[in-house]
């Protein structure tokens, strides 16, 4: 039975997907044999899965594409953060360098040269110190077993710290107050000094001992140290001022040396009688 190409159109889908009967299967595709026409027609109905198909395929390339730039973007984030962080911690740590390790390394004292040592009048110790480093310093202290007291210099690399503890010549008079610091420690429970060093360990420069016999400070010395302004001096309001005026002696609130070393003996009087004469 021959059927018309309207008839044949209609049964290619079904043709197409094997769902029609073999009778129909055979008279379909005798009608293909001699008809251009219908073969194109089936065709393009084949088309657009294959179109289809095409399309699914760069779809998935697209989207793995997409999921490898998606894991690179996540690992340059996560690379980025790890850098950050390092970059942090770097700065961190040279911030705590800049601000805190300046007074963490101990000077060579093997050079330090420790003179003059000698008493004030109210019992403190006066010396000088020359060392031919930095004169920016920052002082630690640490403590022995028998009493012993370690004055520690350190490198001051920054310039940064404490304005009392650092800034200082070669030549400088240095005040230690055993007196004074045996009170506070009798006070706290501790162990009263019995030495007192600059430095630490073989290096270590002896300034002061118990039994050490040290001369007394000559008025030259004193006028040296009360120039420092180690409250050494008063006021001209003070009874030694007055009766320095009352001999003709220039005497100031803050005295030039060459005041002060005629001022000194009429101190000493007031304040320490028979201190010149002993």
């Amino acid at each position: 039975m021959k059927l018309s190409c309207n008839v044949i159109r209609d049964l290619l889908p079904l043709y197409r997907d094997g769902v029609c009967a073999d009778e129909t299967r055979t008279l379909v595709e005798e009608h293909l044999a001699g008809c251009a026409s219908c073969r194109a027609e089936l065709a393009a109905l084949d088309a657009p899965l294959a179109q289809m198909a095409e399309e699914q395929r760069e779809v998935r390339a697209l989207d793995g594409v997409a999921k490898t730039w998606r894991r690179g973007k996540l690992r340059a984030f996560l690379k980025g953060c790890a850098v950050t962080a390092l970059l942090c911690a770097v700065l961190l740590g040279l911030f705590a360098v800049l601000v805190g390790w300046h007074g963490a390394v101990p000077y060579d004292l093997s050079e330090m040269r420790v003179y003059d040592r000698c008493v004030l009048p109210d019992g403190r110790i006066a010396y000088r110190l020359d060392y031919p480093g930095d004169r920016y310093m920052e002082y630690r202290f640490e403590e022995g077993g028998n009493g012993e007291v370690y004055k520690i210099p350190c490198h001051s690399v920054t310039g940064l710290g404490e304005m009392d503890n650092r800034d200082w010549q070669n030549g400088d008079w240095h005040i230690y107050d055993w007196e004074e610091e045996n009170v506070a420690r009798v006070r706290d429970g501790a162990q009263t000094t019995t030495a007192y060093y600059w430095g630490e360990g073989d290096d270590a420069v002896l300034i002061w001992q118990q039994g050490m016999d040290l001369p007394r400070a000559t008025d030259a010395q004193l006028v040296e140290i009360a120039a420092a302004r180690f409250g050494m001096t008063d006021t001209r309001r003070s009874p030694a001022a007055k009766a320095a005026a009352a001999a003709g002696v220039a005497v100031t609130d803050y005295p030039t040396p060459d005041e002060l070393q005629d001022y000194i003996p009429y101190y000493l009087d007031a304040n320490y009688p028979g201190w010149r004469t002993e």
